[in-house]
This record gives structure tokens, sequence and C-alpha cells, in this order.
């Protein structure tokens, strides 16, 4: 039952990330303008490419940074050079000779992270954000923490007493999605903070005493890294690797006898818990995540 009702989430995850890809809101756009007036001679030439003269857009359209530059006055006589340092410390570089009141758009890596571009000769800047980030944001969003804990999470015998332990009515705040660029990849961090939640203990036997509880945690965080393998035909292959877990500030409370069982619980969070949420995790990336990074991955 748990393997047909993963294969559904997935299924489910699967179509939402493609209808996202599809209408082109899977990026969250990123704008940033910035148009440095001129304040006298800078030296150029006569004629269009002065720094007063030029304009940069950075955006991200689909998972990729898209650059455009804009010539608002007479054609450009030479041509000027754009460079492109990137988070992880790649670098890149390109030309452009814009004609009068002309524009050019050009696409930089996925790859490396944000982008930080300048003009030479002129005091021009944009950066462009991090555009995978905003790509895993929702598909992450649909890994909730409630799907992955059991019903009941746990039954014990107590003498003539028979308990199922349930956790029930879990919180927590919007998921936290980071990517920073590495060498060779992306280091990812998924965080879900102020989680809280209610302990219900039942039994059936009329002898014994139903017990309730409190449990919260400051935060459930997930690191893992994206390695990206760069073909010789130019395709990526991504893979996963060193994934890891942790529990942050786990508090459980049990009212009543039972008050000892908190440790069983406390065992249950930090062993089999962190096991269901990165096999689910993992089974997100290899038929969700990892597809759609190859297919938009751009290699500088």
């Amino acid at each position: 039952m748990k393997k047909l009702q993963m294969a559904k989430r997935i299924r489910a995850i699967t179509e939402k990330s493609s209808s996202l890809k599809a209408a082109g809101i899977a990026a969250a756009f990123l704008l940033l303008t910035l148009v440095l007036s001129s304040c006298g001679d800078d030296g150029t030439k006569p004629g269009g490419g002065d720094s007063s003269d030029l304009s940069m857009v950075g955006e991200c359209v689909g998972g990729v940074p898209k650059l455009k530059i804009t010539n608002s006055a007479d054609a450009m006589e030479e041509p000027r050079m754009f460079r492109v340092l990137y988070e992880d410390a790649a670098v890149d570089s390109g030309a452009f000779l814009l004609g009068e009141h002309e524009s050019a758009t050009f696409g930089l890596s996925n790859m490396h992270g944000i982008a930080y571009v300048t003009i030479d000769g002129t005091t021009l800047s944009v950066t462009i954000d991090n555009c995978l980030q905003a790509l895993l944001q929702p598909v992450l969003d649909t890994l909730y923490l409630d799907e992955l804990i059991p019903s009941p999470v746990m039954e014990t015998d107590l003498l003539f007493c028979h308990y199922s332990v349930d956790i029930e009515n879990l919180q927590h705040d919007p998921t936290f999605v980071e990517m920073l660029a590495i060498t060779g990849g992306m280091h990812v961090i998924v965080r879900y903070s102020n989680i809280t939640a209610d302990i219900i203990m039942d039994t059936e036997n009329p002898l014994c005493a139903d017990a309730t509880g409190t449990m919260t945690i400051s935060s459930i965080v997930l690191e893992a890294d994206f390695l990206f393998d760069v073909h010789p035909d130019q395709s990526v292959e991504v893979t996963l690797a060193n994934m890891y877990t942790t529990v942050n500030d786990l508090y459980i409370q049990i009212d009543g006898a039972l008050g000892f069982l908190v440790n069983w619980i406390i065992d249950y969070f930090v062993n089999d818990f962190i096991q269901l949420f990165e096999e689910e995790f993992t089974l997100i990336f290899q038929n969700v995540i990892a597809p759609m990074l190859e297919d938009i991955l751009v290699p500088i």
C-alpha cells in the first residue's frame, strides 16, 4: 500500500512540475535593472555604446538566466564585452555590437549559481539569482512531513495494556529551499521549521488509561549534493550524493503515567523517521528532479 501511495505521489509531482514548466511559471522571475547615467565624457568614441546609452536586465526564464542588453542611442561603432563571474568562481564572457536602439539577449549558464555581470569600460552591473532554486521550490513544496509518518507510529504492550501511538495535527512553516553552487554541482538545503504535533496513545482495554501529549521540533534539515557531469556532447548527467538529515531541538511531553514512553518516540524520530524522509526525497529526486535538471542545465 505504501509503495502504491508513493507511486501516486511521484506521478502527481511529475505532472505538476511538467505543467509548471510548460506554462513557463516554474521560474520565479527576477528582474534587476540598473541603468547608470554617465557624468561627462567617459572616453568612448562618438556614437552609441557609451555607458549612458546602455542598460542591462537579468531574469530567470524556465530555469535559465537571460541577460538583455539594450542600446538606447546611435549604432555602436565598436563591440563591447560583458563579463560574468559566477557564485562558484567560474567565469564567462561575450561580445556585443548593437545598432541604433537595438537590444540583444544572451543565455547564460545555470550550473554555477548566482551570476554577476559587468560590461567592460562602464560601471554597469547586474546580478541574476540562482535560477535552479526557483524551479525546485514548487516541487519540494509537495513533500509533506505528515505524509511520511505511518499510522500508528508504533505499538507497544505495557503489562496487559496494548497501546497504539499516533502523531496527529502536524504543522510546520512553509518549506525553505536553498541551493548553493559548489565545484561540479549544487549543494541543496531543505528545511522544515517550527514543527508541532499532537501525540495520541490509545488502548482498547477499558482497564487501561489513554494518554495524550505534544511534540515540538525547531527544524528538520536535509542537505544533499547534486553533482553535474558534463558529457562531450554538452549533455549533463545529474547524480545525488552526500545526503544527511538533522533533527534539531526535539521535545516531547506525554501526560500522565505513560511519560516514560518519551524516549521510544524520540528514538523513532532520530532513526526510523529520518530513514523514511531520506528515502522519500531520494525517490522524488530520481523520478522528478534529476530528469528536470538534465533537461534544462546549460554548461558554459
